[in-house]
């Protein structure tokens, strides 16, 4: 049986923590896992239950997106977010508490991308590649979101519709993606 092994092997464990008679070890195994338990429970996403979701918000989307069953909703800020695939693809909505839709993101394969937006990344950043694309339409406008990255150096992109560079480093979160931080 495995929990019989498992059961055996955490008894041996505290034999040979008991044997050692190190305090200090036990303390330390005692922290690690309380520690790894906290970064478990912190990393957690807040994802909400159909019921938690505003019927204005859940109305819009099932108007407009009635063929999808299987969506996740969080709480993004002031903001509920619908995420669902299609063909493969994660869709993301943002709404506000009304149902108005504040900005969309559709996940898009790299082949989909402009090609000044490839010649860009080819030419100011070496040695990078593309990980990740998306279109983002907002009430200012519909851009191309570009993920890009390099050993662990990650770095992301809008670009308007034509694949003219608007802006670098936005925050996922934030409505007013590509404007300028005041920070």
């Amino acid at each position: 049986m495995p929990s019989e092994s498992l059961t055996n092997f955490v008894l041996f464990l505290i034999t040979k923590i008991i044997n050692m008679k190190s305090l200090t070890l036990i303390f330390t195994i005692s922290s690690t896992i309380f520690i790894i338990m906290i970064m478990v429970s912190c990393n957690k996403e807040s994802t909400l239950k159909s019921d938690k979701i505003p019927s204005a918000i859940q109305n819009s989307f099932r108007t407009a997106h009635a063929e999808v069953k299987d969506e996740s909703w969080e709480k993004d800020g002031d903001y509920f977010e619908a995420e669902y695939d299609k063909n493969g693809m994660e869709q993301t909505i943002l709404y506000d508490n009304s149902g108005n839709v504040i900005r969309t993101e559709s996940e898009i394969s790299n082949k989909d991308i402009p090609s000044t937006i490839g010649s860009y990344v080819l030419d100011y950043y070496k040695g990078y590649r593309i990980v990740d694309a998306a279109t983002i339409i907002k009430s200012d406008g519909s851009f191309y979101k570009i993920e890009i990255k390099k050993g662990n150096s990650e770095q992301e992109f809008l670009f308007d519709m034509e694949g003219n560079f608007v802006s670098e480093d936005m925050d996922d979160t934030d409505v007013n993606e590509g404007e300028e931080d005041d920070d």
